[in-house]
């Protein structure tokens, strides 16, 4: 019998590069001869009905109150949890994910005023508490909210219709910041600040951002 597979989470502000990340930790995992997921787990989605729910969460368009993104979000994930990240962990497959539930903790908790406390007791009912409990998780920190909103700008691919999220206003954006933070403090989750200089080429500080990710991720590696 396989040993289990690790389950590793990246989190942070929209335009801290947590996708980009994700994958260049399944390369470098995968260099070592680790079975991983192709392609992290990009919530809210990760399976084919998930992936279908991230269209109409993240739609702009689509206005909703904060408790009605709890229970997609939560769908989403049990949705993922049961038809890919568990059954890969169960084969012996790490999967990488870009987000996990303490974007709603944050966006729908500190950012909306939903309770934060029944946001994890209602996702572990709902999802799995092994999927509350990861192999390691870290929090990627940028304090610049004008480099967060040009790193949205400068994105390859850009949404068919605004995200409901990265769209709402600064003050909103700032309370997304600090929930991060306070969520770190809360729930003793580690910190990744990302590497932004200005005598920095954009992928030398991507490359110095992974180095610190691995100082992480590596402790799991037997």
């Amino acid at each position: 019998m396989s040993e289990r597979g690790k389950y590793i989470v990246l989190e942070g502000h929209d335009g801290t590069g947590k996708s980009e990340q994700a994958r260049r930790l399944i390369g470098r995992l995968g260099s070592l001869g680790i079975s991983c997921l192709q392609a992290p787990i990009e919530e809210p989605g990760g399976s084919p009905a998930s992936d279908e729910l991230r269209k109409i969460i993240k739609n702009g368009n689509l206005p909703r109150d904060p408790w009605s993104n709890v229970l997609m979000f939560t769908a989403a994930r049990r949705l993922s949890w049961l038809q890919t990240i568990q059954p890969a962990l169960n084969r012996g497959v790490w999967a990488v994910a870009a987000r996990n539930w303490i974007s709603t903790a944050v966006y729908q908790g500190y950012g909306q005023g939903a309770d934060v406390a029944k946001i994890r007791s209602f996702t572990g009912d709902n999802v799995h508490p092994d999927y509350l409990n990861p192999d390691a998780q870290l929090i990627l920190t940028l304090d610049s909210q004008l480099t967060r909103r040009q790193r949205i700008a400068d994105r390859d691919e850009q949404p068919e219709s605004p995200d409901i999220f990265e769209s709402m206003p600064d003050d909103f954006q700032r309370k997304v910041q600090d929930g991060y933070e306070a969520f770190a403090r809360r729930f003793n989750v580690a910190t990744v600040p990302v590497v932004n200089r200005s005598d920095l080429p954009k992928q030398a500080s991507i490359e110095l951002t992974g180095r610190r990710i691995w100082r992480h991720v590596s402790r799991l590696i037997q």
